[in-house]
């Protein structure tokens, strides 16, 4: 005799709606920024410019901000919701930062609409409390990392955007406002720091850090001469620095099973 078919739990409809919010609210982000990544291959689907060759740099910055950055963390939480509030956690961390930063860069004051996605992904999340779990250990190892990181991005955040919009002319004034290579470098910074925190999931958003870096380096190296471009041989250590970085989740779990390895060798296990 078959069992008899079970109702939806309150569980699964929680998991449903937030599934449902932050879907909606990655892809909004996707079709607004996705096809800008475009744009240093001189392919302009969206032109929102007069001139969209001056400002193929800054349209695949946004592209690799608003991708790699925002929406493919939230796509990540999809799969496991309740497993994923550290990448979670990282997206609402890198969301508040972008736009109180760009309130003091724009002088302007914070809207509705820029409320409610945070909002919204906060109410829907199904382990709310798992929002505020607090990380109670270190990695020195990734920290160290974190901190030459941050010392290298120091030119990149600190260099205002307003002298690319002014080069490239009132109709770029929109993209030029925001210094989207900037915003990636402060989150790449976070997505490391998550890490040495030890924020289960941190390997997401380091891994996109990565990606998104390296693809600001192959654009610098497409367009060296555009206003914001890092140039062709910084754009070349900046793809190969990202690439590292991508890779460096995946690093850090081989040293660290080698590592349990040499302390407990085969035939004996780790006390729990």
């Amino acid at each position: 005799m078959s069992a008899p078919p079970t109702s939806p739990t309150r569980r699964d409809v929680r998991v449903g709606v937030y599934r449902g919010v932050a879907g909606l609210v990655a892809l909004f982000l996707l079709a607004v920024s996705s096809l800008w990544l475009l744009w240093p291959f001189g392919i302009y689907v969206i032109k929102d410019l007069a001139e969209p060759e001056n400002a193929r740099w800054l349209g695949g910055s946004w592209g690799a901000l608003g991708t790699f950055m925002l929406a493919l963390p939230l796509v990540a939480t999809l799969r496991r919701p309740r497993e994923a509030a550290g990448i979670l956690q990282f997206h609402l961390a890198g969301y508040a930062v972008i736009t109180v930063g760009s309130m003091f860069v724009l002088a302007e004051p914070l809207t509705i609409d820029q409320v409610i996605p945070f909002v919204l992904l906060i109410a829907s999340y199904p382990a709310p409390r798992a929002l505020l779990k607090v990380p109670r250990s270190v990695d020195r190892r990734l920290l160290g990392v974190t901190v030459v990181a941050a010392l290298a991005a120091v030119p990149i955040v600190t260099t205002g955007s307003a002298d690319n919009a002014a080069h490239l002319g009132s109709e770029a004034q929109a993209i030029g406002a925001f210094h989207h290579a900037g915003w990636i470098a402060t989150l790449a910074i976070l997505a490391l720091l998550f890490a040495a925190l030890r924020v289960d999931g941190a390997a997401v958003p380091v891994r996109l850090a990565g990606i998104a870096v390296a693809y600001l380096g192959m654009a610098s190296m497409i367009v060296p001469d555009q206003a914001g471009s890092w140039g062709f041989y910084p754009g070349l250590a900046a793809l190969v620095g990202g690439g590292l970085v991508a890779m460096l989740p995946r690093f850090m779990a081989n040293s660290d099973a080698a590592s349990s390895r040499r302390q407990y060798p085969r035939g004996h296990r780790p006390p729990v």
